[in-house]
């Protein structure tokens, strides 16, 4: 059985190109991306083009969010307590 070197030579990929190399490059030997945003909306004519994302808060998030400004709140009036003590010490 005789090798078909024709295909080898047509290749991107070197005669010694190891399997890792080929795969970690999709196994594709050429890019064709012909992308006409034009021809789009010329065939497609939409009246407006909009862009949306709605983002909804998880209850993982909002546990989160309330146990940090809770925490927050706790060294603030830590904060204060120590400041109003000092300063009446100091004041007496």
């Amino acid at each position: 059985m005789k090798l078909n070197t024709t295909s080898i030579a047509l290749s991107r990929f070197g005669l010694n190109a190891t399997i890792g190399s080929i795969l970690n490059n999709l196994m594709v030997e050429e890019y064709a991306s012909n992308l006409s945003y034009k021809n789009y909306f010329d065939e497609c004519a939409p009246l407006s083009c909009t862009y949306s994302y709605v983002k909804s808060h998880d209850v993982t998030e909002t546990t989160l969010s309330f146990i940090s400004l809770y925490g927050g709140l706790v060294i603030l009036t830590q904060c204060l307590a120590v400041i109003i003590y000092v300063s009446s010490h100091i004041s007496n």
